[in-house]
């Protein structure tokens, strides 16, 4: 009888190890899933450090292409060939709310990424002056030529 206890014990101590590490778990991966993407009120006063320049933008739109519009799309409309695959759709680079956005919180996000987005200042490094003329390509799109 005493050892049939020492294993109920044992097994209801097991399970609610289980139990607590699959809780501590699924706590992470819902938070690795949770987008925090509100740049901090410093990046809003980053100024762009590229001048405005046509070759700037022209610069920006080819690191727009390489490594944006599979996602984003060609637009930037966020209708790339990548965008059904995956879990959230991107964002509509056109869209007023992203052109509500500062320059510096493009930057921000563009340097940062987030869970689906890569971080272009860490996983592909890109330099300072190329992320901020990805900023310029972005200012440019849906406009009306």
């Amino acid at each position: 009888m005493k050892s049939l206890q020492r294993n109920c014990r044992w097994s209801f101590w097991s399970a609610a190890v289980i139990v607590a590490v699959l809780v501590a778990r699924g706590d992470r991966l819902d938070a690795q899933s949770k987008r925090n993407w509100q740049p901090p009120p410093e990046a809003k006063k980053l100024k762009n450090a590229v001048a405005l320049s046509a070759a700037a933008a022209e610069r920006g739109g080819k690191l727009f292409r390489q490594y944006c519009a599979d996602c984003h799309g060609a637009k930037g409309d966020g209708k790339g060939p990548m965008a059904n695959s995956l879990k959230r759709k991107p964002a509509d680079l056109t869209s007023g709310s992203t052109k509500g956005l500062a320059d510096g919180e493009i930057f921000w996000r563009v340097s940062k990424g987030d869970d689906i987005m890569p971080n272009f200042e860490k996983t592909f490094p890109l330099s300072e002056n190329e992320r901020w003329e990805l900023v310029h390509f972005v200012r440019s799109l849906g406009k009306k030529k």
